[in-house]
């Protein structure tokens, strides 16, 4: 069916599809929601399983299922924030990390936000519910591919990026890097 039917009920509830492109994930799809804070998303995910669009939704999906769930994921975020439609594209370097580090990890992260440009920003986030509740996620934000592209390749170079990476990998391992588009 059509896709823009599937998304319909969750748009409601200020959800975004986003599209892995490349690295471990590609070709995924995935849902991600935002709210001010975690009662206003129990709030938001009581009142979307009770809605019939979304139980209908539910069903389909159970009995024609076009793919599976790989992975369920609360984040809480500890840096910025998501800005998925003025920053469509997302570079996401996750890393395996102790949260002892945190407090490091987020001034390292204070200093690419220095470096920001009006073409792209930087956010972090924490898990606080899944599978692994070590990791540190940082995600660059870009308003295109090709500002990505010349984002990595005049800043991602550059001598004080590459002290800062160096850095990062003291305070823990990267795991995976991945981009993506919102759809």
């Amino acid at each position: 069916g059509d896709h823009r039917d599937l998304h319909y009920p969750l748009r409601r509830q200020r959800q975004m599809c986003i599209r892995d492109s490349s690295g471990p994930s590609a070709g995924l799809l995935a849902v991600h929601a935002t709210t001010e804070n975690w009662t206003q998303m129990g709030e938001a995910l009581t009142k979307l399983s009770s809605d019939p669009e979304f139980i209908e939704w539910q069903t389909n999906r159970r009995k024609n299922p076009v793919g599976q769930m790989v992975r369920r994921l609360g984040m809480r975020t500890v840096f910025g924030g998501p800005r998925w439609s003025e920053f469509p594209v997302e570079y996401h370097r996750r890393y395996t990390m102790p949260r002892s580090n945190m407090k490091k990890a987020l001034d390292i992260i204070g200093e690419i936000d220095a470096m920001t440009t009006d073409e792209w920003a930087i956010s972090a986030a924490v898990p606080i519910t899944g599978a692994d509740m070590n990791s540190f996620l940082a995600a660059y934000q870009f308003k295109s591919f090709v500002g990505m592209g010349k984002c990595l390749d005049e800043i991602g170079m550059s001598e004080k990026m590459q002290d800062i990476v160096a850095r990062a990998s003291e305070l823990g391992t990267l795991q995976t890097a991945d981009v993506m588009i919102t759809v």
